[in-house]
């Protein structure tokens, strides 16, 4: 019964960490995942500021020339 009981205890431990591990690596995936978005949706937002600047200063020298 002994080799049996340590078989399990080793089971059990080993399935205690690897659940522990994997849950820590889905925390951080989710994590960079966040901040992949957070980041693209930033250079997203800064690229429609500087069009909408570009046309804004194309619309004004359009006017300046006529």
């Amino acid at each position: 019964m002994g080799a049996l009981d340590f078989v399990f205890r080793g089971t059990v431990t080993f399935l205690a960490i690897s659940t522990v591990v994997l849950s820590a690596n889905l925390v951080y995936m989710g994590a960079t995942r966040y901040k992949v978005i957070s980041q693209r949706k930033h250079d997203i937002e800064a690229k429609r500021e500087a069009d909408r600047q570009n046309r804004q200063a194309e619309l004004s020298a359009k006017k300046e020339n006529h």
